[in-house]
């Protein structure tokens, strides 16, 4: 069985009394993503042919999320950022091909 698009959701709680997190999720994406986060005796459902599809339990002491607010970037703002990230793929692959000719200089590659 799977859940119908109407009925897949993912909720994350935090109880201040415990200190614990929770979830929930019906959506099998993220019920595969959080799945390793689970604390022992999660509930867990999976589909006939053993594909994960719901998970219901705390998250593991170890584990921790922060909630930040999503920042919203102006055109001008976004266009400035995709320059940068542009520059600096541009400066990683130059630095990977000079260590490439490095390795065939040196015979190790």
């Amino acid at each position: 069985m799977q859940y119908r698009l109407n009925e897949q959701e993912t909720a994350i709680n935090y109880d201040n009394q415990t200190g614990k997190w929770h979830i929930y999720s019906t959506f099998g994406p993220h019920a595969r993503k959080w799945e390793k986060a689970l604390a022992p005796g999660a509930r867990k459902e999976y589909t006939k042919n053993g594909t994960l599809i719901m998970i219901d339990g705390d998250l593991r002491d170890d584990y921790y999320l922060t909630v930040t607010k999503r920042r919203k970037l102006t055109d001008e703002q976004r266009q400035i950022a995709a320059k940068r990230l542009a520059e600096a793929n541009a400066k990683k692959k130059e630095h990977k091909n000079s260590v490439d000719e490095l390795l065939i200089r040196f015979g190790r590659k």
